[in-house]
């Protein structure tokens, strides 16, 4: 192999060449593990956006919701109608949630005038 083909195949990358078998094993290993991380991750967000958008066809919204069990604090998340959604989210400390809403293209400035 030519040394500019070298260069042409690794780019940036051709350092690579320099280092251990086992150190590139390593390495290929970590960046596999993370792959496979962030595909899961984008399979997750792509999965949400899904389902935002069928929410958002019937004027639904997710709404997190504490919950407290003595001691215990928790959190769920509510699927809710905007207005009611809009109404539990002015009685609690999650009232940035409406600007959510609103970049996402709800009409939530009717929703609060009724």
């Amino acid at each position: 192999m030519i040394e500019f083909e070298i260069i042409d195949e690794l780019g940036d990358g051709a350092e690579l060449l320099t280092k251990s078998d086992a150190y590139l094993t390593v390495l290929e290993a970590r960046l596999g593990q993370k792959l496979t991380m962030l595909l899961h991750d984008l399979a997750q967000i792509q999965t949400a956006v899904k389902i935002k958008r069928r929410l958002q066809q019937d004027n639904r919204v997710a709404v997190k919701r504490p919950i407290h069990n003595g001691r215990i604090s928790d959190e769920v998340i509510e699927i809710l109608p905007l207005p009611k959604a809009v109404q539990l989210a002015n009685q609690t400390s999650y009232r940035d949630q409406i600007n959510v809403w609103a970049a996402d293209g709800y009409d939530v400035q009717t929703v609060q005038m009724v």
